[in-house]
């Protein structure tokens, strides 16, 4: 299980492991873990306790799917820094990862001892609060079972006429902000300027980056967002990737490439998966438009246009407000929502409710686990189906 984005947290980032760590990190962007460990082990035999060192190594090891080393790395970093919260929060995502949601737990409760206002942690440890009770209710086989999603859904939507397709006079506006935003966050998170969850959202952290980046490039500073912005950006990294890669990275950079990223990512935002967020379209990606496609009655042709992208656009804030299942097998997706009282009037009553999550159960014992964000839901699904993998061998 993947809590939530792995928090990044450089410990004692010294001048000399600058240059390393800018090559690193870009490797690390990049997805191109086996360089990446590489590099950093080459710096480690110099240094076989540099801390920041190991902790990148181990944020790597996650990131390529190699949790019992990432976790090691972790422990001992734990050790060494023991007040540090970060820390506790990615050992317990690590846990996660292994549907060890008890030791998850433990962690999330100690990073949070250390720091009460843990956002994050106390996001993550609602989500484990929840997972915890869904397994314990899915081991007891012989008094519950699980219900499939698209089934279920189908005949929600059938009893009470309701659906999960909506329109919203404002919403091309707000995914616009959104996408903008989100594209700035990438492109700067690229460059080195800006650390933080790339969500579109306008936060502080995205302001001191913009400000950063202007300053640098001697703009006007003002921390906003804009069309001229993203521009520059974009320009600025094609110039950096242009001088250290070939034609076809900077061909990634065409008006194709930008439009079947855009798709991508609205497409990720509304629950399905895309796949890679590369601009690239994969196999993965034109499964997800033919599923979409599929269900707002469009011609199922998987094709990336820019018609498509301004209709999944139009409908990209129908989410908010309405809840969906957690899919319980690979087949299924985390798109189609509907409002919370539909479940009720259909009979479900929630066990546990913690954040974004809801536990909830009918008169046949039948259970579901419902949540209103697609982020969430795509992180909860890969726990989901451990759970469900671990009871039914």
């Amino acid at each position: 299980m993947k809590i939530k984005t792995i928090v990044f947290l450089m410990i004692l980032v010294t001048p000399t492991f600058a240059d390393e760590l800018m090559s690193i990190r870009q490797l690390f962007n990049e997805r191109k873990f086996t360089a990446a460990i590489e590099l950093v082990d080459q710096y480690l035999s110099s240094h076989p306790s540099h801390h920041s060192a190991l902790l990148l190594k181990a944020l790597i090891y996650y990131e390529s799917g190699q949790i019992d080393e990432s976790i090691d790395i972790f422990k001992l970093l734990i050790k060494q820094f023991p007040g540090t919260p970060e820390l506790y929060n990615n050992l317990a995502t690590a846990y996660g990862a292994k549907a060890d949601f008890q030791s998850a737990s433990e962690m999330l409760q100690k990073a949070i001892h250390l720091r009460p206002n843990y956002r994050k942690a106390q996001k993550n440890l609602d989500e484990v609060k929840v997972l915890l009770a869904f397994e314990e209710l899915v081991s007891n086989k012989t008094q519950y079972h699980i219900l499939s999603k698209y089934q279920l859904m189908h005949h929600i939507q059938e009893a009470f006429h309701v659906s999960s397709k909506s329109d919203t006079s404002t919403a091309s506006k707000i995914a616009d902000a959104i996408q903008l935003t989100k594209q700035i966050q990438d492109l700067l998170t690229q460059l080195g300027f800006y650390s933080g969850d790339n969500d579109g959202m306008y936060n502080k952290n995205l302001v001191l980056a913009i400000k950063d980046y202007q300053k640098a490039h001697h703009l006007s500073i003002d921390g906003k967002v804009s069309k001229q912005l993203l521009t520059h950006v974009k320009n600025e990294l094609d110039n950096q990737k242009a001088s250290v890669k070939n034609k076809q990275m900077c061909h990634a950079l065409s008006e194709a490439f930008d439009r079947v990223a855009a798709i991508q990512r609205n497409l990720f935002y509304i629950g399905y998966d895309p796949g890679a967020l590369d601009g690239f379209l994969s196999q993965k990606t034109v499964t997800a438009i033919k599923r979409y496609q599929a269900y707002y009655n469009l011609p199922a042709n998987g094709q990336a246009t820019e018609a498509l992208n301004d209709h999944i656009k139009s409908h990209l804030m129908e989410v908010l407000g309405k809840w969906t299942i957690v899919p319980v097998s690979s087949d299924e997706d985390c798109s189609q929502y509907i409002h919370l009282k539909a479940y009720v009037d259909y009979g479900f009553k929630p066990l546990k409710y913690v954040g974004t999550s809801i536990l909830m159960k009918n008169n046949d014992n039948s259970i579901i686990l419902l949540t209103n964000s697609p982020a969430v839901c795509r992180n909860m699904s890969k726990s989901v189906h451990a759970i469900m993998n671990r009871n039914n061998p």
